[in-house]
């Protein structure tokens, strides 16, 4: 399967970035996430948080770090970033996704 190929060897937090974050808020008629709801780098890290617990921090991704891992996502080919920051736009196509 092309698409959990591409997840082999990328770090945990991009794994989680994908499977928690991006996918489930996919628009499966196109493949894209972000058109339709709108999504941020904000709620991305709130989607991606870890909640503490006793005896253990929560943990929480910064913009830069989700920066990051949404690159190394694209180098995979999951990802392909269609944004337009500067009108506020953050637009990610999911390449290998089955679609309808």
């Amino acid at each position: 399967m092309p698409e959990l190929a591409a997840l082999a060897g990328l770090p945990f937090a991009a794994v989680a970035l994908d499977v928690l974050a991006l996918r489930p808020r996919m628009d499966f008629r196109s493949g894209v996430v972000g058109a339709r709801p709108r999504i941020s780098w904000q709620a991305l890290s709130e989607w991606c948080c870890v909640e503490s617990r006793q005896g253990q921090a929560g943990e929480r991704l910064s913009q830069w770090q989700l920066r990051r891992l949404a690159d190394q996502l694209q180098r995979a080919g999951r990802v392909e970033r269609r944004s337009d920051e500067r009108a506020g736009l953050l637009v990610f196509l999911c390449p290998l996704a089955d679609t309808d």
